[in-house]
């Protein structure tokens, strides 16, 4: 994967010098360690990092250019059917000089257009690729939100970038965005240890993200343009959905493997070694057994053990690596080494944990690029359009006197939250109630009422909770440590099936398990029952490390912006500890990195030594 830098400007007079330009790429050196390409144009810079994937030659490096030296790509992410759009590309009559799915991406964009490109991609992918001749530049970021692209627009000039941070090294800026700290707070909802984000904001005001689905255009520097080319709302099709409520479980499950086949076909192609995160449950098990068999050669594999939290692993892993022989690698978490991934992770993303368990997966990471294994595949993406989270159980089963338009906890605020402004509250609200309408005027065809509940809450999860919490997160833990993360299961052709659907095979229970029904009959079928275990909750130390009696919560500087809670309990204090450690490194510029990442740096934040030894 890579880091990209784009910026444009309408004052060439104030180019911002060149020192600036390499600072601001650096940042972004753990993206891309294999490559460094920055250019200049008379009122542009474009930048990248490259972590090489696909072509590890030196013809794919970037910035890239056309042939006619016009148009030039900076791009982020993997195009796994690049290969059959090259066969097109040809066909048409255009000569290709490497091998990279970068080149396809630009000569698709050129060829086909951008709406008709886009729809023919299948993969991750965030790019800006800019026109020098007509000064028109075109960014855009993939359908579900797998690759991060932040911008900044002020004025004539505007900034592009994979982190946040090297927006900040061009721009100077770094003021708070309050109502992303309130938000962030005021997360909905007993289960889980995440915070809420807003599609298309950051923490930093003036800083945006473009949304998943979304593109960017700018022609004769002039107006930004963001306008929507993908919504969730069209996985549905009404005709597919009929023909679904007609099939048996057998024709289900026959249709489940070819998809599951095909996604895992895609997402092996690569040039270097592929690894499994495998945590034991339904889904990286599921990918894992393919791929093994796809690959047609023993996979590393990387496994978090939480020991007296989490059992899946310990349980379910080693019977895997029996049946389909790899090389496994097991890492411990501890409540200590836990509080340590975590300052390093706050400081490294520049923005809280989305949820606790991105630092201990960062651990997994790097010790897989330690083994040399550059690409990893993931179980993340299926939750929330396969129905997979423990909460929906209780949502779905008590469906009697709920609204349509309810939304569930993954996307819903506590309007209660002392930290929270009507106006904040509004606007937050009157955005995802307006992607609810949306989607349920998308599925008005679906007579139960009851079915289309369930279908709604789905895409809408799949709409907002994994483009702003799921995905970002994994990319962040990933790509700190120069490993690319792939997700299987967000495979387009693979998703759209599941939605149609109907309801009882995602809610259903299978062998006394909740949710994913289908999926569950497909794995014990494939593997064996004993892979059909309830799903555990927060598998790490976040919860440990988030007892009252640790904090020292009126010497967080949060104060000072907001009432925090009188009476926190543990997930909002896993929340205030991020958003403090986050609010310290970036906005009050503590960045004695070697003290803060010590339990001695925020001792201040701590009630008392015993407290810090217990960390």
């Amino acid at each position: 994967m890579c880091g990209i830098l784009f910026y444009l400007s309408g004052r060439p007079d104030v180019f911002p010098g060149a020192e600036r330009f390499e600072n601001a790429l650096n940042i972004m050196n753990p993206r891309g360690p294999d490559g460094h390409g920055l250019q200049y144009g008379d009122n542009y810079a474009v930048g990248h990092t490259r972590l090489a994937i696909i072509d590890l030659s030196p013809r794919a490096a970037q910035p890239f250019w056309d042939r006619s030296r016009r148009h030039v790509l900076t791009y982020n992410g993997e195009l796994y059917n690049y290969r059959e759009l090259r066969k097109k590309l040809t066909a048409a009559g255009i000569h290709f000089e490497s091998e990279s799915d970068t080149e396809v991406v630009l000569y698709s964009m050129l060829h086909f257009g951008t709406d008709e490109a886009l729809s023919m991609f299948r993969g991750m992918f965030a790019f800006v690729l800019y026109d020098t001749l007509e000064d028109r530049l075109v960014a855009a970021r993939d359908h579900f939100g797998q690759k991060p692209l932040y911008y900044r627009h002020k004025g004539p000039d505007i900034i592009i970038a994979s982190d946040v941070r090297s927006i900040l090294a061009l721009s100077g800026d770094g003021k708070p965005d309050l109502a992303s700290y309130a938000i962030y707070l005021s997360t909905a909802g007993q289960t889980g240890t995440r915070g809420q984000y807003q599609v298309g904001k950051t923490f930093f005001e003036n800083c945006l993200s473009l949304p998943a689905g979304h593109v960017l255009e700018i022609r004769n520097s002039e107006s930004v343009h963001v306008r929507e080319y993908f919504g969730v709302e069209s996985l549905f099709d009404e005709e597919e959905s009929r023909l679904a409520r007609d099939n048996d479980v057998e024709e289900h499950i026959r249709n489940i493997d070819f998809y599951f086949r095909q996604t895992l076909q895609r997402h092996l192609v690569s040039d270097v070694d592929v690894g499994v995160l495998l945590s034991g449950g339904i889904d990286s098990s599921l990918v894992y057994w393919f791929a093994s068999d796809e690959s047609g050669q023993p996979l590393s594999t990387f496994t978090k053990l939480s020991l007296g939290i989490e059992r899946n692993p310990i349980d379910v892993v080693p019977e895997l690596i029996r049946q389909r022989p790899g090389h496994a690698h097991f890492i411990d978490d501890s409540p200590d080494s836990y509080f340590r991934q975590l300052t390093r992770f706050v400081e490294e993303t520049a923005a809280p944990s989305r949820w606790g368990g991105g630092p201990p997966m960062r651990h997994l990471c790097e010790v897989a690029r330690q083994n040399g294994v550059f690409v990893l595949l993931g179980g993340d993406g299926s939750d929330e359009y396969f129905a997979g989270y423990r909460h929906y159980e209780e949502l779905f089963a008590s469906r009697a006197g709920r609204r349509l338009d309810e939304l569930d906890e993954l996307i819903a605020i506590d309007e209660d939250s002392p930290v929270l402004t009507p106006e904040v509250r509004e606007e937050y609200m009157e955005l995802e109630k307006s992607r609810r309408r949306r989607i349920l005027d998308a599925i008005s065809s679906v007579e139960d009422e009851e079915e289309r509940f369930v279908l709604a809450t789905l895409l809408h999860d799949t709409a907002t909770f994994l483009q702003t919490t799921v995905l970002p997160h994994s990319d962040a833990y990933s790509m700190m440590t120069s490993v690319e993360l792939r997700n299987p299961f967000l495979d387009m052709d693979l998703i759209r099936h599941i939605t149609n659907l109907p309801a009882a095979y995602k809610i259903q229970r299978h062998g006394g398990q909740f949710g994913k029904s289908l999926l569950r009959q497909f794995a014990c079928r494939e593997i064996g029952e004993f892979i059909n275990l309830k799903k555990e909750g927060t598998r790490n130390f976040a919860m440990h490390i988030s007892q009252a009696k640790f904090w020292n919560l009126s010497a967080f500087s949060l104060n000072e912006l907001m009432s925090m809670p009188r009476e926190p309990n543990a997930r909002d204090i896993m929340r205030l500890v991020n958003l403090e450690l986050f609010h310290r490194f970036h906005i009050l510029g503590q960045r004695d990195t070697s003290s803060m990442l010590s339990k001695e740096g925020v001792s201040d934040l701590l009630k008392d030594p015993l407290g810090a030894a217990s960390l």
